[in-house]
């Protein structure tokens, strides 16, 4: 005898949305890379918010910034890195957001990280002096759904939408499929989360999809 498993239905999931079908919404998921990509119903979705930030080299090349990845909090725009203190083999640089707003400054050679971007500065033959800069361009990205990934870097780990039923993205070809955007009650444990997520990074993605009208139930 075969065994068959039956997909998850949204009404495993989802217990009310609003009226006019308000809640959702027809959009583009992004390619299966490599290979189709299921995506089950109730499964939480992020989107490609931010391309590969762009970034120039320190001082026309006295160094460089590597290892660029963009946390939550990354805005588009221009993010500009200014040395204000020099020193043999180091210095200290001024992070600055394209709005204008300091962050906490980084050091050469150490891993700068906070909910806008992570990076670290390295030195070359030349010390840096104060005054030199560099650039991490930040440009929006494709905004299609990706399921929800709470180490992504562009965007896919702020969670904003829950896939309604089973769905196929076919290798290297973009899809249509229909998400619940908000305004909906949902079964906590419906819900379809990265394996390896752990609770506060659940939680966090909760309060994400909270602030788009999300309730939550943990009834099933």
């Amino acid at each position: 005898m075969v065994t068959k498993v039956e997909p998850a239905y949204p009404g495993d999931w989802l217990l009310r949305e609003a009226d006019d079908h308000r809640s959702r919404a027809a959009r583009t998921f992004l390619a299966g890379d490599g290979a189709d990509l299921t995506i089950k119903a109730g499964t939480v979705l992020g989107r490609v918010l931010f391309a590969d930030p762009v970034v120039t080299d320190v001082g026309g090349g006295k160094g460089a910034v590597g290892g660029v990845v963009l946390g939550r909090a990354a805005v588009i725009g221009t993010y500009t890195l200014t040395c204000i203190a020099a020193a043999a083999d180091g210095g200290r640089f001024q992070v600055v957001t394209p709005s204008g707003v300091a962050l906490a400054d980084a050091l050469v050679g150490v891993a700068y990280a906070n909910d806008h971007m992570g990076f670290t500065i390295a030195d070359a033959a030349t010390d840096f002096e104060v005054g030199d800069t560099a650039t991490i361009a930040v440009s929006a990205g494709s905004l299609k759904q990706v399921p929800y990934d709470q180490d992504g870097t562009h965007g896919e780990q702020i969670a904003d939408a829950v896939n309604f039923a089973l769905l196929t993205v076919p290798d290297g070809e973009d899809t249509k499929g229909l998400v619940i955007t908000g305004e909906a009650i949902v079964k906590r444990g419906g819900l379809v989360w990265p394996a390896d997520i752990d609770p506060a990074e659940q939680d966090m993605a909760e309060a994400d999809l909270a602030a788009r009208g999300f309730q939550f139930r943990d009834r099933g």
